[in-house]
């Protein structure tokens, strides 16, 4: 072991040692560390262990400590070993890494040098066969089989089959066919519309042509010359296995250009002809090498050929052309869809709504040949189904402009009624006529409502938007300003062809899978190319497209001609109950029936004339601002725009008929009526101020008569603390100053209003509670319309109690007021007879065979009345007091103020009433009206006394008044004393 440990290298411990040291290790391992520590050698010990056993061999050592001695010394060498063999390993790998690099270098700079002599022979081959391409080019075009061949579908050439048969072995002209159910359609019109005989070729009418292959470049050279149209001759090239020109359905040049074609015959037999006595046998096409040559009487044959598939194959679609020119055609199937529509057709809807427009331009009605196309610039949107797009004409506040529509009929199979389409021809509908004379009222009445800058007038119907509504109300039609406040709504006042659809170029385009990898070009290797017949949709040589292309500008109403039935049937409006913007239609619009009387007003008859007075005297001014004969107190004001408007304030008790007075005057002027709440102006200042400006300038745009009801929010006194709504105030004040129209403001809290409006309202009007007088007369009228409304209907199904009712109207205000209750108003009296009207008519609905006629009488009332006091018994009640005297409690208003003569003042309360808890005094209506039940027979003799005979309240209600009185200062003194 010793000489071991003395080596040069490291070894491995013999095989003996292996286990055992491996089996040690962890307790050795402690051993060594503690002898590394303490500073003592590994083979110090070593020898020292060795020459204490030649010592003490005479003594019987432990046999462990030599084991333990041989274990540490293992291990050592074994690390010793461990920490060298690694080093030799990583000099080894890098050596290795290297060699491979080195290696792999050499081997890339080998495979390039082959590469690039492999590019130089290719390089060279291509040169060489372009020469030889060159060489190969023929000065004459190809000669093909003069026959016509069906072939079924199945069977036609795909894009990737190259046909090797020489060219005299292939027929000028192929057709694929299919059948289906479109062959009773053909056949169906070969016997409906032809009185002559049976077409030449039986077996082609049952065949539905889809693609028509023409080989025959002669052909296609004289075709090109005929229609002025590209052929795509040019991309042809002069050898054996040259492209073919393939013709889509439904064939659009042979339609287009039937005529010019069957003339051209004669014109090739000319020539053929002088090609006897002039030897002059050939004409020439131009390729890509140049001009071809031909014989004239190869082109002869080729092109009757052609004339034979017209008169042939083509002859069921020439025969359902022919019958949509007579408008007798009656069902149509999806790929004939481009034979019904033209140009400049007028077209409607198949709805009730019969709009007409005019059709600017047809694309799609094909399935795409491919996928994808070769370029990014060839790609285009595809198009699902057959778009239509058209125009009508609509004004945009200025001129009448196209506006565009895209209609779209998707794909369906078999056949279909014309009018059940999409859109269709209006010469299609069995109403064609009647449907005509309603488009020109439709555009009268549409003309009438634009040529004004407003028009007023009365909408009943459903609107047309998107979110459809029911309305019966007046509406201002005013297009300039509806464009301008809903942008969105704006048509473009020029329409072209950058905003029709664009044709899917995928529909005529074969996909060619040639020698030429990721070319992918028509043609190329002998494949096929389709005819690019995607704008063939009008003869481009019409005299008439200039003319039509000048209807796509901005025009006057004197230069719409006969597109005035392109007019539409709806408009737009401003509905002013609901102060917003919809789509009405023009039908559903009249004029409006101003009903309401100013005489029917329950007021004062100086207050009357005082209004009209008013109202009239600003309308003058405004018709006829340039007049001599104008109101001088308009100009007054010290600052000019100020102070011009027409300002009023309505005030008084709920229901006493102050909305009425705007309605009515807003009738007996023939305004609008401009009705808005606080709701419509917001509640901060910048908001506020905004709303103000937009709703006053519509307002006065128009000429309305703007009422602002429940105005009191804007009108509310300012104070120290609530700067908020002292700005609105102070807004509201600033934009009444330079307000130029008429406003009403209504309030019934008069008495919370700013001391600064006091001074802008030209009018102040009071509204007191109604009397027993006014109430019998506001009955009086309520009876009046009922009958009127009976008599316009045409069916009486109740009767009326005209007496009967009035005697009630009596009865329940005196009843009502001896009980302390607040009498009926204005609104609650409508309110009675609306709802007196439902019971009525809900009995005639129960009436059975033999029952008496229903009346509408003081039963109904009686149930009325008695509701409406149980409900005030309530809220007194609940409120500890009448409305009267809460309303002057909290200095909102004073209902039992009267209106005194002249020079006389309203003396001012010493103190204000206070409220007390009523007394239960509810009573049925049969009771309290049982009192007054035997003066009803005098009742309807009687003629003005009646207040007399109630007393006078305020001598009936004295100790009334005293308690409630002692009670609010009972109130009072308690308030005080919680504080």
């Amino acid at each position: 072991m010793e000489g071991s440990a003395s080596s040069g290298g490291p070894s491995l411990p013999n095989e003996a040692m292996a286990p055992t040291s491996r089996t040690t290790a962890p307790t050795m391992n402690t051993t060594a560390v503690g002898e590394r520590a303490s500073g003592k050698h590994p083979d110090a010990d070593a020898d020292t262990a060795s020459k204490h056993d030649e010592s003490t061999s005479d003594k019987d050592e432990p046999e462990s400590f030599l084991q333990a001695a041989q274990l540490a010394s293992n291990l050592l060498w074994m690390a010793d070993w461990e920490k060298e063999f690694g080093k030799e390993k990583t000099r080894s790998k890098m050596r290795l890494r290297s060699k491979q690099a080195m290696i792999h270098v050499a081997h890339t700079e080998y495979r390039l040098f082959d590469v690039e002599i492999k590019l130089g022979e290719l390089q060279e081959k291509l040169e060489r066969g372009r020469n030889d391409f060159k060489d190969q080019r023929r000065e004459d075009c190809p000669v093909f089989m003069p026959a016509l061949r069906w072939t079924p579908i199945d069977e036609f050439r795909n894009p990737d089959q190259k046909n090797d048969l020489p060219s005299i072995q292939l027929p000028a002209i192929e057709i694929l066919y299919s059948q289906g159910s479109t062959l009773l359609h053909f056949q169906d019109h070969g016997r409906r519309d032809s009185t002559s005989d049976q077409p030449k070729n039986q077996e082609a009418t049952a065949k539905i042509p889809e693609r028509l292959r023409i080989r025959s470049w002669p052909l296609l050279g004289h075709l090109e010359k005929v229609c002025g149209e590209d052929f795509r001759l040019g991309h042809f090239a002069s050898i054996e296995s040259g492209p073919s020109l393939v013709l889509l359905r439904p064939f659009k040049a042979l339609f287009l250009f039937e005529q010019a074609i069957r003339d051209s015959v004669s014109n090739v037999e000319t020539e053929v002809e002088n090609a006897k006595t002039t030897g002059n046998v050939k004409g020439t096409v131009t390729g890509v090498g140049g001009p071809l040559a031909f014989e004239w009487k190869h082109l002869l044959s080729d092109l009757k050929l052609l004339i034979e598939v017209m008169d042939t194959a083509l002859q069921p679609t020439y025969k359902l052309r022919q019958s949509i020119a007579d408008a007798t055609l009656e069902d149509i199937a999806y790929p004939d869809l481009w034979h019904l529509f033209r140009i400049g057709d007028i077209v409607t809807r198949g709805d009730a709504s019969h709009q007409a427009f005019k059709v600017l331009g047809i694309a799609g009605g094909r399935e795409p040949l491919t996928t994808k196309m070769r370029l990014e610039e060839q790609q285009s949107p595809p198009i699902y189904g057959f778009a239509i797009d058209c125009m009508s004409v609509s004004y945009d506040g200025s001129f009448y402009v196209p506006r565009l529509h895209k209609f779209k009929i998707s794909k369906f199979t078999g056949l279909k009624k014309i009018p059940a389409l999409e859109v269709y021809p209006i010469h299609f509908d069995p109403d064609a006529s009647a449907i005509k004379n309603q488009l020109m009222s439709n555009a009268a009445r549409y003309i009438s409502l634009t040529r004004r800058p407003y028009s007023h007038v009365m909408f009943r119907g459903r609107t047309v938007d998107d979110t459809p509504e029911e309305i019966e109300g007046q509406v201002v039609i005013d297009v300039a300003m509806a464009l301008s406040t809903e942008p969105d709504w704006r048509p473009p006042r020029i329409v072209n062809e950058e905003h029709l659809t664009k044709p899917d170029l995928r529909e005529t385009f074969l996909a060619q899978a040639c020698r030429h990898k990721g070319l992918n070009s028509e043609g190329c290797c002998g494949g096929d190319i389709a005819f690019k017949d995607q704008n063939m949709n009008i003869d481009q040589r019409n005299p008439k497209l200039k003319a039509f292309m000048e209807f796509m500008r901005p025009r006057t109403e004197g230069e719409l001609g006969d597109d005035l039935m392109l007019l539409p049937n709806s408009i737009y409006g401003f509905v002013l109950r609901l102060r917003k913007w919809v789509t009405v239609q023009t039908r559903d619009l009249s004029d409006v029936a101003f009903d309401n009387d100013f005489n029917h007003l329950m007021m004062n008859e100086k207050q009357k004339q005082a209004i009209l007075a008013l109202v009239e005297t600003h309308e003058k001014a405004r018709l006829s601002p340039g007049a001599k004969k104008h109101s001088i107190g308009a100009s007054l004001d010290l600052v000019t725009g100020k102070g011009t408007g027409l300002i009023l304030l309505l005030h008084g008790e709920p229901g006493v008929g102050k909305t009425s007075t705007a309605e009515c005057v807003a009738d007996r002027t023939k305004r609008p009526l401009f009705p808005i709440t606080c709701g419509d102006i917001g509640e901060a200042a910048m908001e506020v101020e905004r709303n103000l400006q937009h709703n006053f300038r519509l307002a006065h745009r128009w000429g309305c008569v703007l009422l602002l009801d429940e105005s009191d929010i804007f009108l509310a006194k300012r104070n120290k603390t609530d700067l908020r709504r002292n700005a609105v105030t102070s807004v509201f004040l600033r934009s009444l100053d330079y307000y130029a129209g008429i406003l009403f403001l209504t309030t019934n809290r008069v008495g919370g209003i700013d001391p600064a409006f006091k001074s802008r309202i030209h009018l102040s009007v009071f509204y007191p509670r109604l009397d027993l007088d006014r109430t019998q007369k506001l009955f009086d009228v309520f009876l009046h319309k009922t009958k009127e409304e009976q008599r316009k209907s045409g069916v009486s199904t109740f009767d009326i109690k005209s007496k009967e009712i009035s005697r009630f109207a009596k009865s329940n205000y005196r009843s009502l007021k001896k009980s302390g209750f607040s009498t009926w108003n204005g609104r609650q009296i409508r309110n009675a007879f609306q709802t007196a009207i439902a019971l009525v008519e809900y009995d005639v609905s129960q009436m059975q065979p033999g029952d008496p006629k229903p009346s509408l009488g003081k039963k109904q009332f009686e149930v009325v009345a008695e509701g409406s006091r149980q409900f005030d018994d309530y809220l007194m009640r609940t409120l500890q007091g009448r409305d009267a005297d809460i309303a002057i409690r909290d200095q909102w208003r004073d209902d039992t103020f009267e209106l005194q003569e002249p020079g006389h003042a309203t003396p001012l309360r010493s103190e204000l009433p206070t409220t007390r808890k009523p007394e239960p005094r509810f009573r049925s209506a049969k009771d309290e009206l049982s009192v007054t039940e035997s003066d009803s027979e005098s009742d309807s003799e009687e003629s003005g006394n009646d207040e007399e005979k109630t007393g006078d309240p305020k001598s009936s209600g004295g100790n009334d008044m005293e308690e409630y009185q002692q009670f609010l200062e009972f109130q009072a003194m308690k308030k005080a004393m919680g504080k």
